[in-house]
């Protein structure tokens, strides 16, 4: 009688080894923009007191690692154990950020990359071109959201909500992309 080899993983072994991994890693990027945004909350509260010295350890990341025992715990299992390639530190604090603000159900809440602000603030300085609306990123459609279509501007004329979600520009589907890349197009 043939038995599986212990060693070979079965396809539902498999599946749900790649399952536990994505919610390891949904929780860890969640906890990673708590912590964060805690942190500089924290650090907020310690303005205009005196810091301690160069090289010296404050044991604030052993009070972070404390506070958020499953988030650390996922983050090194992450780094560990994870096959393949991991995105940029950057990237995944981004992720992790973008992932706490879309759980806050708050429209004026967002989180833009340095680049992203960058890109934002060099536009605001110069003259409007494109639809004629003000737009957001909806993470929960991972899309461009309107936030307001300006009067008789083509957004306005062509009968764009307040809220409706951009899916297509110029045929080209946006769904996954950023918002820069998107605005770009």
């Amino acid at each position: 009688m043939n038995e599986p080899s212990p060693m070979a993983p079965s396809p539902a072994r498999s599946n749900s080894s790649r399952a536990f991994m994505l919610v390891a890693v949904s929780i860890v990027l969640a906890l990673v923009i708590f912590a964060v945004g805690f942190g500089a909350g924290f650090g907020a509260g310690h303005l205009g007191q005196p810091s301690t010295a160069a090289g010296q350890d404050d044991g604030a990341a052993d009070t972070l690692r404390e506070r958020f025992p499953v988030f650390w715990e996922a983050m090194d299992l992450l780094y560990r154990d994870f096959y393949g390639e991991l995105p940029a530190a950057n990237n995944a604090t981004y992720a992790a950020i973008r992932g706490v603000l879309g759980q806050l159900d708050d429209p004026n809440t967002s989180f833009m990359s340095p680049e992203e602000a960058e890109f934002f603030r060099t536009n605001l300085q110069g003259s409007f071109e494109g639809i004629g609306a003000r737009v957001d990123w909806d993470p929960n459609f991972n899309t461009v959201r309107i936030v307001e279509p300006f009067e008789n501007q083509p957004a306005w004329k062509a009968g764009i909500k307040r809220d409706d979600l951009i899916t297509h520009v110029d045929g080209e589907e946006i769904i996954g992309t950023d918002l820069t890349s998107a605005i770009e197009k």
